[in-house]
């Protein structure tokens, strides 16, 4: 993720476009992973919110990969899904349910 995006991030700076609204919205969004990074790494959560944030970070990461067209992780809450256990149904369905969940809390960014 950091490197994808950084790789953007400096394409959109390089031609002239650190005054649109992609680079800032770009910037943002690592800025925000970055903090739930140090916020995780510091310890002082509890439980319920690091799980809580987990998932929000996933999300983020999430709703930018898709927004810019990269690739998607198929996700179970926060936990990477195993797509060599899953039938191609029930994988089928959870980057589904990935993108209407994705929808819904989209909001809360």
């Amino acid at each position: 993720m950091a490197r994808e995006w950084g790789e953007i991030l400096k394409q959109l700076y390089v031609n002239g476009g650190q005054y649109t609204y992609e680079f800032d919205a770009l910037g943002r969004a690592i800025r925000d992973v970055v903090d739930g990074r140090r916020q995780l790494i510091i310890g002082t959560l509890t439980q319920d919110q690091i799980k809580e944030l987990k998932l929000r970070l996933t999300l983020k990461i999430d709703w930018k990969n898709r927004s810019m067209g990269l690739d998607l992780v198929p996700r179970i809450g926060y936990e990477v899904a195993n797509a060599e256990e899953m039938g191609a149904v029930e994988l089928y369905h959870v980057v589904s349910c990935i993108f209407l969940y994705t929808l819904v809390c989209i909001a809360e960014f």
